[in-house]
Parts: structure tokens; C-alpha cells; sequence
């Protein structure tokens, strides 16, 4: 259970934009769109939102990945665009 917490710690710290972990319905995004009245209003905090998280998690997901520049090999699934799998189990 602590090898799960400590995998998913860091994902949900950069989900909420904060260094502790931040139940969904209290993040300020979450808040903002609640309070929000205008559907287009709701889009455009959830679209700043969903960049701002993206931008956190990349770093994450990317040295998941080993998208590790010093090395040609280990960057591959970079320079592959992703489709890695598609060329590893063809």
C-alpha cells in the first residue's frame, strides 16, 4: 500500500498545483468552475486548468517514460512520439 501511495503522491501534487495532496472538490479550478454561471466562463477556467496540470505532470510522465536527454537510448520512447509500443510488439 505504501509503494502505491508513494506513486500516486507526486501525480496528485502536481494535480493540484499544490506540495500536499488536494481532495478534487477543493482545488481552486474545481471551485472557480462551480462558481462560474457562463458555460463558456466554465470552458475556459477548466481549458487553463487542464494546461497548467499537463504542464506539472509532463515531468513526471516523462521520466516514467526514460525520456532521459544524456542518452540516445534511453530517450527513445521521446523521439518515437510515444508509439513505442506500437514498434517494441509489432
Amino acid at each position: 500500500m505504501v509503494a502505491i501511495a508513494l506513486f500516486w503522491l507526486p501525480i496528485d501534487m502536481a494535480i493540484s498545483g499544490s506540495d500536499t495532496a488536494v481532495p478534487t472538490e477543493k482545488r481552486e479550478y474545481v471551485q472557480a468552475i462551480r462558481a462560474e454561471p457562463d458555460a463558456a466562463g466554465k470552458l475556459r477556467i477548466y481549458s487553463a486548468a487542464l494546461r497548467s496540470i499537463q504542464e506539472r505532470l509532463a515531468p513526471l510522465f516523462r521520466g516514467g517514460l526514460g525520456c532521459d536527454r544524456t542518452s540516445p537510448d534511453a530517450s527513445y520512447p521521446c523521439q518515437s512520439g510515444g508509439h513505442y509500443l506500437e514498434h517494441e510488439f509489432a
